[in-house]
């Protein structure tokens, strides 16, 4: 993630001021982004209250122009949201022609089924959509969601609040919003852009996070960072507060062990 990232900064960072108003995110529960073969720019997408999902082509001049979408509700013709007790993508990569998803299938009346799925992008085209041995081309209609400059989106809950985590591209800052659950109304925002005074941009060569975990102290984050004259990577846990429509402080412990980053992932 934090090449591609990178990557994709670097490639398009002088398209910036080109692009429109920032996105409405009202509906976006879970954004992800990265590059299939041929250095296509994917995306994929999820909204609150589907069990849908879209796959993304996006311009290689503007992350604004959506060159092909396509919407996945079915497998197999069995429809997610009525065929199926529950489904929910647990993980999502991008390799070779495939964004390759990892997907828990719970049946209505049997234990629940977790297999690998791809969906295929070639070049500007998206195609099929399979699971294990399973195979369904998909031609139906898409709609597109306006999520147009976001690059990374993760939502979870902390207690009854609603908490969302977004990144965007251009933008080494990321934001905090809590929902209204049900209307997705943003009942308060933040964007986090320094820590302890120091800004991620000017004051670290490089500040990346990696995983964002929504507990019950808050939303906690694993960051990897390299400091401006220290060219070697460290890790450090980082927490920022969550109590009812209030978004705390983001504070970061002391550095640790880059080979430990496993274990920084198990939070109590």
């Amino acid at each position: 993630m934090k090449a591609t990232k990178a990557l994709i900064l670097s490639l398009l960072w002088f398209h910036v001021n080109a692009w429109a108003a920032p996105a409405e995110l009202k509906r976006a529960y879970e954004v992800k982004s990265g590059r299939t073969k041929n250095n296509v720019l994917t995306r994929y997408a999820r909204e609150f209250s589907t069990a849908c999902f879209h796959i993304q082509i996006l311009s290689k001049d503007s992350v604004d122009d959506i060159k092909a979408e396509k919407e996945f509700c079915e497998i197999e013709k069995i429809a997610f949201n009525s065929g199926f007790a529950d489904v929910q993508v647990l993980n999502i990569s991008f390799q070779g022609e495939d964004v390759e998803l990892t997907i828990s299938f719970s049946p209505f009346f049997s234990t629940e089924e977790i297999k690998a799925c791809r969906v295929k992008v070639r070049n500007y085209e998206i195609g099929e959509f399979s699971c294990d041995t399973a195979q369904t081309v998909w031609d139906g209609d898409s709609h597109a969601t306006d999520i147009s400059d976001v690059y990374k989106v993760k939502s979870g809950r902390i207690d009854d609040v609603l908490v969302r985590y977004i990144e965007k591209f251009y933008s080494i800052c990321f934001s905090l919003q809590i929902l209204e659950p049900g209307s997705w109304r943003v009942l308060s925002e933040r964007e986090f852009c320094d820590v302890n005074g120091k800004f991620f941009g000017s004051d670290f060569m490089d500040f990346n996070f990696e995983e964002v975990v929504f507990t019950s102290q808050g939303v906690k984050i694993v960051a990897s960072v390299t400091p401006k004259f220290l060219a070697r990577e460290e890790i450090r846990n980082c927490v920022i507060p969550i109590k009812d429509t209030k978004i705390g402080e983001l504070s970061c412990g002391d550095a640790m062990d880059p080979k430990n980053r496993e274990a920084l992932l198990i939070w109590p």
